[in-house]
């Protein structure tokens, strides 16, 4: 019997890509801190961080600290386009995030929300203009779902 146990945690933990556990592992304390300071649900953080960053491997995320597709309105590039934000460090895109959805007046519906009704945050912040891609919402539930953050 234990070692039927044995062999079924270590299938059920082999089933997690190892750069998605490292993902989880790595930043789950600071969606918490996030969660805390901000108000923004540990699942949706992980949620929006894991798709925009593919999971840390994106060029923006190892190039520029940014795990969330954050631009910045202030730069343009030379075709015009806005450049995307650099930060110093990760903890500091994970901020921006959380300072993003919760004191700004674009977001302001979503301080009304349950902390754990993550269908309804990931809704509401691709209704407020967070990302108009198609079936957005859907992306982000599945990825919390997939891997219960």
């Amino acid at each position: 019997m234990k070692f039927l146990f044995l062999l079924l945690s270590t299938w059920a933990t082999s089933q997690v890509p190892e750069h998605v556990q490292d993902f989880i592992n790595e930043y789950t304390p600071i969606a918490k801190e996030i969660e805390k300071e901000f108000g923004v649900p540990v699942a949706v953080t992980l949620g929006i961080s894991s798709y925009e960053s593919g999971f840390g491997r994106s060029y923006n995320c190892k190039n520029r600290n940014n795990f969330f597709g954050m631009k910045d309105f202030s730069v343009k590039t030379a075709d015009k386009n806005w450049s995307w934000k650099v930060y110093k460090n990760k903890k500091e895109s994970f901020r921006d995030f959380g300072r993003l959805l919760m004191t700004t007046k674009r977001y302001q519906v979503l301080r009304t929300l349950d902390k754990k009704d993550y269908k309804q945050w990931a809704k509401l912040i691709a209704g407020c203009g967070y990302n108009n891609s198609e079936n957005y919402p859907g992306r982000i539930i599945y990825l919390i779902e997939r891997w219960k953050y």
